[in-house]
C-alpha cells in the first residue's frame, strides 16, 4: 500500500496529477480499508473513501437498541451500560466528560456488587462500603456516604427515564401508540438537541464526515418510525416483536455519503462507481479469490427455486452464476476508466505470511500485452544504487522511518547508500520534523534495561517508613515491578461480584476464629468437645458467617446455596479433624487470626534499609499453640491453606516463602511482650483443606 501512495505522491509532485485526477478501486474494500486510512493519514494524501457505512453502530441507534434490550432481558448488565455509555442519558448542558466518570464509578460498584433485574427498580436506595475483608468490621466513613449519595444520584438520573418509557409501552395497545411512545421519548431526552452539540464538535474537530454522519441519522430514525406506522400502525405487537421489528429497520439505514468537492483521491469499489475525468487508476487486490469475486450462496432460495419463481414472473436479484457473469464487465469497467494510466497490483502473501496467488486477469494481461511493466515492490530499498533509494523518499514521516532502519543496518555494520547521509543532514536543520526525527533516532541507542527510582521518587511512593506485610516482600522477591505496580502506583484488579478463592479462604479463617470465641465464652476446648458438639458449632457458626461473604453471594442464587451446603460440610470435615489433632497433640491453641506489629502488643523487630528508611512487618497468623514443658514454652504456629502446598527451604533461602519461618520468629521473640512469658522455637505447620 505503501508503494501506491509513493506513486501518487510522485505523480502528483513530478506530473502535476491532482488528487481528483486519480482513483484507487479494489473488488472489495473492507479488507485494504483500514490500511488505506492508515497509509494516506501517514502519506498526507487527500481522500474520499466511496463506501456506504452502516448506521447500526451510531450512538443514538445503540441506545435505541439496547433500550428496548434492557426491558425485554430484566435490565440485564450488558444492555444497561450499553445504553448508559452512548452519553445520551446525561442532561443536555452538561459536563459529559464527569457525567461519563460518574458511569464508570458506578458501573465498578454494579459489577462488584452483582446488582442485576429488579435491583436498577426497586425505590430502596443502594449502599457502599469499601471493606473487603470479612473481618473488616467498621461503621461507614464520611468519604464512603458521600461516594454512596453519588452512586444513588446517578443511577436514578439514568434509570429513571428509561424505567418511565418503560411503563408507558405497557400501556400501549398497537404499533402506532407504541411507535409516538418512544418518539417521546426521544424528544424528552432533547436527541435532536444532543445530535447538534454532537455535530458541531465534530465540525470543531475538522471532522466533517462525522458532523455529516450525527445530522443524517435523527431524520433516518424518524423515517423508520413512520414508515412502521404507515405499515402495521394499528397492529398489536409485543414489546419483543415491536423491538425485532424497530431493529430490522435499523439495519437497512447507512449513511449517506457526500461526493468529494475537494481536491482529493477516490477510493471506491469498482462495482459500484463510475468515476469520470480520472487520469490514473490503481486497480488492487488483483488476487485469485478476489478478483473475480466469488460469490456466496447466501440465500434461503435454491436454484430450482428461482427458476420456479421466474416462471411466474417474479423478479428477483441475480443468482450466483450470474454474478459470476458479471465480473469481467466489471474488470472491463475498470479497465477503461481512466485516460493515461492504469496500475494492477496484487499481494504475494498475507498478514500472517501465507503465499497468495494473483488473479487469472494477470496471466491474461501478460498473455494479450508485451508492452507490460511489471515490478516487485520490496517494503524497504534494495541495494546502495541512488536511484532505488530515491524511489522510497517520499514524505518526510516515512522516510524518518526508513532512515531508522537504514542506520540500524549501518549500526549492525552494513554498507548503506550515502544518500541516507543528506537526509540525515537535512533533517537536522528541519524544525518542523526534528523532534519525530529525534525520537527515531533514540531506537538506535535504546537498551531496554532497569532503571532503578530515584531515592526522592521511591520517598514520595513508599515513605520514609515502610509497614510491610510477609507476603508484600515476597512478591518484591518474586516481581520488583509487579511490586512496585501493586504498592507503589497503587494498581489493582477490578472487583467482581464472584465467589473466589480468597473469599472461600475468608469463609474458613472467620468460621475457625468464631468457633475459637464460643468455645472461650463456654470454658471449653478442642480437647473437650464432644464430635457432635463440634459438628453442630461448625453448622451453626457456618450458617452465620455465609451471608458476610461477597456480599450474600452464597445466598444469592441456588448454584451457590448448594456451594454453601458443600462447604459447611467441608467445614466439618476440618474441624472434625482439628479436634482429632487437638486431642493427639501437646500443644493447645493460645488464640486465632492473631495480629502483629501497628499497635498490636505482638510486634515485629524495626529495620534499616540501605538507603536509610526503615521498614516494620505487620500481619495475621492464622493460629497459634503453646506446649508447656518443665524445660519450657514452646510456641507453635499454623497456617490454613485452601489449596496444596508445601515449605521449601530453598524457597525460604531465596525469600519467595518467608511466611511461615518470619510468623514463628514473630511470636517466639514477641512472647515477652505479649504473654509475659520467655518462650521457645517450636514448629510451625501448613493446615490445608482441599475443596472439591
Amino acid at each position: 500500500m505503501e508503494s501506491v501512495a509513493r506513486a501518487i505522491r510522485d505523480l502528483v509532485r513530478e506530473n502535476e496529477y491532482r488528487y481528483e485526477e486519480i482513483a484507487i478501486l479494489m473488488r472489495d474494500i473492507e479488507p485494504y480499508e483500514d490500511l488505506l486510512k492508515h497509509t494516506f493519514a501517514r502519506f498526507d494524501i487527500p481522500y474520499f473513501l466511496d463506501d456506504s457505512r452502516s448506521m447500526m453502530h451510531h450512538p443514538v441507534i445503540e441506545f435505541i437498541r439496547s433500550t428496548f434490550e434492557m426491558m425485554i432481558q430484566n435490565y440485564r448488565y450488558e444492555p444497561v451500560f450499553r445504553a448508559f455509555k452512548t452519553d445520551l442519558l446525561f442532561p443536555l448542558h452538561s459536563n459529559w466528560q464527569m457525567f461519563r466518570e460518574r458511569v464508570d464509578e458506578l458501573e465498578n460498584y454494579v459489577l462488584a456488587t452483582g446488582k442485576k433485574n429488579q435491583d436498577w427498580t426497586v425505590a430502596t436506595n443502594w449502599t457502599y462500603s469499601s471493606a473487603r475483608h470479612l473481618l473488616d468490621v467498621r461503621s461507614q466513613t464520611d468519604k464512603e456516604k458521600k461516594i454512596e449519595e453519588r452512586l444513588n444520584e446517578t443511577k436514578n438520573m439514568l434509570i429513571a427515564p428509561i424505567e418511565q418509557f418503560h411503563k408507558v409501552l405497557c400501556t400501549c395497545t398497537n404499533v402506532e401508540e407504541m411507535s409516538s411512545a418512544l418518539y417521546e421519548f426521544l424528544i424528552e431526552l432533547h436527541i435532536p438537541e444532543k445530535l447538534e452539540q454532537l455535530s458541531q464538535a465534530a465540525v470543531d474537530r475538522e471532522a466533517l464526515e462525522e458532523s455529516s454522519e450525527h445530522g443524517q441519522v435523527w431524520e433516518n430514525i424518524i423515517d423508520v418510525i413512520d414508515q412502521f406506522v404507515h405499515v402495521a400502525g394499528s397492529d398489536d405487537l409485543g414489546l419483543e416483536t415491536f423491538s425485532t421489528l424497530i431493529d430490522a429497520g435499523f439495519e437497512s439505514l447507512s449513511f449517506r455519503l457526500v461526493p468529494p468537492a475537494i481536491d482529493q483521491v477516490t477510493i471506491a469499489d469498482m462495482e459500484r462507481s463510475r468515476l469520470p475525468k480520472i487520469k490514473t487508476t490503481f486497480l488492487i487486490g488483483c488476487n485469485e479469490g478476489l478478483l473475480p469475486k466469488r460469490p456466496t450462496e447466501d440465500g434461503i432460495l435454491s436454484d430450482q427455486d428461482r427458476n420456479q419463481l421466474e416462471a411466474h414472473g417474479v423478479s428477483l436479484g441475480p443468482s450466483a452464476v450470474e454474478r459470476l457473469w458479471h465480473e469481467p464487465f466489471f474488470v472491463y469497467l475498470t479497465q477503461s476508466s481512466s485516460s493515461h494510466h492504469i496500475v494492477f497490483s496484487y499481494a504475494l502473501a498475507d498478514e500472517e505470511g501465507s503465499s497468495l496467488l494473483p488473479s487469472p486477469l494477470i496471466r491474461q494481461l501478460n498473455e494479450q500485452f508485451s508492452g507490460i511493466i511489471t515490478a516487485f515492490v520490496e517494503a524497504e530499498p534494495a541495494g546502495t544504487q541512488l536511484s532505488d533509494q530515491l524511489t522510497y523518499l517520499s514524505h518526510p514521516r516515512q522516510a524518518i522511518d526508513l532512515l531508522s532502519r537504514q542506520l540500524q543496518r549501518w549500526k549492525a555494520g552494513e554498507t548503506i547508500a550515502p544518500i541516507w547521509w543528506d537526509v540525515y543532514n537535512w533533517f537536522t536543520n528541519q524544525p518542523d520534523w526534528y523532534a519525530h526525527f529525534e525520537t527515531a533516532l533514540q531506537s538506535l541507542t535504546y537498551d531496554n534495561e532497569a532503571v532503578a527510582l530515584r531515592e526522592e521518587s521511591s520517598a514520595k511512593l513508599f515513605g520514609e517508613h515502610i509497614e510491610a506485610s510477609v507476603s508484600r516482600m515476597e512478591l518484591f522477591e518474586q516481581c520488583a515491578f509487579r511490586h512496585f505496580s501493586q504498592y507503589g502506583l497503587n494498581l489493582k484488579e477490578r472487583d467482581i461480584y464472584r465467589l473466589e478463592a480468597f473469599d472461600i479462604g475468608e469463609l474458613f479463617h472467620a468460621v475457625l476464629k468464631d468457633i475459637s470465641d464460643v468455645l472461650k465464652r463456654e470454658n471449653k476446648t478442642w480437647k473437650t468437645i464432644t464430635e457432635e458438639e463440634c459438628r453442630h458449632i461448625t453448622g451453626e457458626v457456618t450458617k452465620a458467617v455465609v451471608p458476610k461473604i461477597q456480599r450474600h453471594i452464597l445466598e444469592s442464587s441456588n448454584h451457590f446455596r448448594y456451594v454453601q451446603y458443600k462447604l459447611t460440610n467441608i467445614m466439618q470435615n476440618v474441624t472434625k479433624t482439628l479436634r482429632e489433632q487437638a486431642i493427639q497433640s501437646n500443644f493447645e491453641t493460645i488464640d486465632l487470626e492473631v495480629e502483629f506489629g501497628r499497635k498490636s502488643p505482638l510486634q515485629s523487630p524495626v529495620y534499616t534499609l540501605d538507603n536509610g528508611a526503615t521498614m516494620s512487618l505487620r500481619g495475621r497468623i492464622d493460629r497459634v499453640d503453646q506446649a508447656t514443658t518443665d524445660r519450657g514454652s514452646y510456641m507453635q504456629v499454623v497456617d490454613y491453606k485452601s489449596s496444596e502446598q508445601s515449605l521449601s527451604f530453598t524457597d525460604v533461602l531465596h525469600g519467595i516463602s518467608l511466611q511461615m519461618p518470619v510468623y514463628l520468629d514473630v511470636v517466639v521473640n514477641g512472647a515477652k511482650s505479649w504473654m509475659g512469658i520467655e518462650a521457645h522455637t517450636g514448629e510451625c505447620f501448613i493446615f490445608t483443606f482441599i475443596i472439591r
